[in-house]
């Protein structure tokens, strides 16, 4: 996808990563979680962001210039009941975030998180218990 656009265009400006799976059913807490599922979580999620980056920054660096945002969730600094799996990859994608803006910065490169709360999407609406979404609201 990336070397697509920069076979297309010459260029990539801006790259924002906005990906976020996991399976509400196996990702639960630490003892009633699928470790399998917690280990696929991580990675797909973690792997997303990290792929794309390590294929535009190499272009930006070459511009002098680029911006990447990446979205995590608030859920990587507030802990949750459940989706370990799910928490753990985005605070990891907030760590992948401040390094790769740490390292990159010299380069004109500026690499941001933000970490939206819930947001009322049909997939957090249908894969939410009502217990989760009272007690994440309660804060």
């Amino acid at each position: 996808m990336i070397e697509e656009v920069i076979k297309n265009e010459g260029h990539i400006d801006l790259l924002v990563n906005n990906f976020g799976a996991t399976n509400v059913t196996k990702d639960l807490d630490l003892i009633q979680g699928d470790s399998d599922t917690f280990f696929q979580t991580v990675n797909s999620n973690l792997e997303s962001v990290y792929l794309t980056c390590k294929s535009a920054i190499p272009q930006m660096i070459k511009q002098g210039y680029g911006r990447i945002v990446n979205v995590s969730s608030i859920g990587s600094i507030v802990p949750d009941l459940s989706r370990l799996g799910y928490m753990v990859s985005k605070s990891a994608i907030n760590c992948l975030t401040q390094n790769i803006a740490f390292m990159y910065a010299r380069f004109g490169i500026r690499c941001n998180g933000i970490m939206p709360g819930m947001t009322a999407t049909p997939a957090v609406v249908n894969n939410m218990t009502e217990t989760f979404s009272n007690v994440y609201l309660s804060h």
